[in-house]
């Protein structure tokens, strides 16, 4: 899902470097710091916001995060193999 081919021509046109080692090593770290290998949200956020609304509206009282997301999408890319 991460491009990796296209993350290096980013590097490489706005850091203007052409050592491909250093451009490839840089996209690498910085992937696996910043980049999610899995995109899914967590519930258990969307809990905590509705949580964090709640004191200012009270329609988010009692609303659980499955109203308003859907993971069946990403539960099915991680089931296929097509994400980890």
């Amino acid at each position: 899902m991460i491009d990796k081919e296209f993350g290096i021509k980013a590097l490489r046109k706005y850091t203007g470097s052409q050592d491909q080692e250093i451009l490839g090593k840089t996209y690498d770290l910085f992937a696996s710091k910043y980049l999610k290998k899995n995109p899914a949200l967590s519930l258990k956020g969307v809990e905590a916001t509705l949580a964090m609304i709640a004191d200012r509206n009270p329609k988010a009282n009692g609303r659980r995060a499955e109203e308003f997301v859907d993971t069946s999408l990403m539960e099915e890319l991680v089931r296929t193999g097509f994400m980890r």
